[in-house]
């Protein structure tokens, strides 16, 4: 008989993408931060499989890239990395900016968010005040699917619920 098998994996996140996320900042990132509460820094095991080597700060992923509407879906590349930042403290990051198959999938699937962040980044450059700034109106959800491998997806904000989904309580 053949026994079914679980693992752990992390809860799911969602953010808003940025100028950061897509790549547009001064560094040209393709990163974001990971939420303290998505609970890597806190799981020794996770933590211990993700970084076997104390020398070596990241850990390739599997990213699968999904765009519901057009039931398009792609493996691609991207790492999870770590720092200590200058106030001891230590904060892991999703990057994907040595990847550009992934750049260009990401880029794809949130065409909208994508242009709005870049005439926003135009807006900051001219001191275009804020309030006059497009607003974004889609989310990046990042699911673990256990090991290497996570999943995200784009949802609109309006999509999220009004509290309907069992969430972590993050205002801590």
């Amino acid at each position: 008989m053949v026994r079914p098998k679980t693992w752990w994996t992390f809860p799911s996140w969602a953010i808003t993408p940025n100028k950061t996320f897509f790549g547009l900042g001064q560094n040209k990132a393709h990163t974001f931060n990971i939420s303290k509460y998505v609970g890597i820094r806190d799981d020794f095991q996770m933590k211990k499989w993700l970084y076997p080597d104390s020398n070596l700060n990241y850990h390739k992923i599997e990213l699968l890239i999904c765009n519901i509407e057009s039931l398009e879906s792609q493996i691609l590349e991207a790492e999870i990395r770590w720092t200590t930042q200058s106030t001891g403290r230590e904060v892991d990051f999703m990057q994907w900016k040595k990847f550009e198959d992934t750049q260009q999938a990401i880029k794809k699937i949130f065409k909208d968010s994508y242009i709005k962040v870049e005439k926003n980044v135009k807006n900051e450059k001219d001191e275009v005040p804020k309030s006059e700034w497009e607003k974004i109106e889609e989310r990046a959800v990042f699911h673990h699917l256990g090991g290497n491998r996570f999943m995200l997806e784009r949802r609109r904000i309006d999509e999220e619920g009004d509290g309907d989904i069992p969430t972590l309580n993050t205002n801590k």
